[in-house]
């Protein structure tokens, strides 16, 4: 969880660059009500506090950085606690959840208060976008578009690589993912630099899609489990015309994580003995 933190800190930095630093005020509050939700529960349940283990940290920080950098604070509170008690605690705690905690907490904001994800016309961002001569260096290094954590692809893309040398994740399913997410736009006849250069694909893939214990574990479920992150969040923005495609992905294929797991067990038995 430490790595995780460490990986998340350039996107952090980009954020915060191209958003001002209000956006500092949601990142906390996402932190404190997460931490402040595994605290309680535990003593109402008067279980062992855990918030050593830093998930909680994550969880709330993750969600912060999913969400819009004009969102109501309280928003951003009631995610990071529904995300850590009724995601994560009500089913055992850290490594027992059957899906993403931030993902899941996205889809409740989306489903209750959708309003709040559209961006007001009072909101003025720190930069209204970096100066530069193209727009395809413009999209990877960094612009004011989309969630808090989506400003820039090239902070993003650090953090992965960070957590891959770390050996913290594997590097095949957020790969297969984004590449799948490319083929799979250019068979409906799509602009690549349009629909798969967003944050939101990469954030997922990477920080999402790689999370231990909803995600496929051998070589090929986890291929799998990419392959299908790419075409759901690809066939979502296009012909759903939903942006948020990536997050409700992760949603879905959580929920048949127990599946390719079972049908690629073999896979992991015959790696393991290798």
């Amino acid at each position: 969880m430490l790595d995780v933190l460490i990986a998340l800190l350039p996107v952090v930095a980009a954020g915060v660059y191209f958003y001002g630093p209000s956006s500092l005020v949601l990142i906390a509050t996402g932190i404190f009500f997460s931490v402040a939700a595994e605290v309680v529960f535990n003593l109402i349940v008067k279980k062992k506090q855990t918030i050593n283990d830093l998930s909680a940290v994550v969880t709330g920080l993750i969600v912060a950085l999913i969400l819009p950098p004009f969102i109501p604070a309280w928003a951003v509170a009631l995610a990071a606690i529904f995300a850590t008690v009724v995601v994560k605690l009500f089913f055992g705690g850290l490594g027992n959840n059957f899906m993403n905690p931030a993902a899941a907490s996205k889809a409740l904001i989306i489903a209750s208060w959708a309003s709040l994800l559209s961006r007001p016309a009072e909101f003025k961002a720190a930069r209204t976008a970096p100066v530069m001569d193209s727009e395809l260096l413009s999209l990877i290094l960094g612009k004011v578009k989309g969630n808090l954590g989506e400003a820039s692809i090239a902070a993003i893309l650090l953090g992965g690589i960070y957590l891959v040398i770390r050996r913290k994740i594997s590097i095949v399913t957020p790969l297969v993912g984004i590449l799948s997410a490319v083929c799979m736009t250019l068979l409906l006849g799509k602009d690549v630099q349009a629909q798969v250069l967003v944050g939101s694909l990469f954030f997922a893939a990477i920080f999402m899609a790689t999370e231990p214990h909803t995600t496929a574990k051998s070589v090929l479920g986890q291929a799998i489990f990419g392959l299908a992150f790419g075409v759901i969040s690809i066939l979502i923005m296009v012909i759903g015309y939903n942006s948020e495609g990536p997050y409700y992905a992760i949603i879905i294929l959580n929920l048949f994580t127990p599946v390719i797991n079972h049908f690629t067990a073999k896979s992991k038995v015959k790696e393991e003995s290798n």
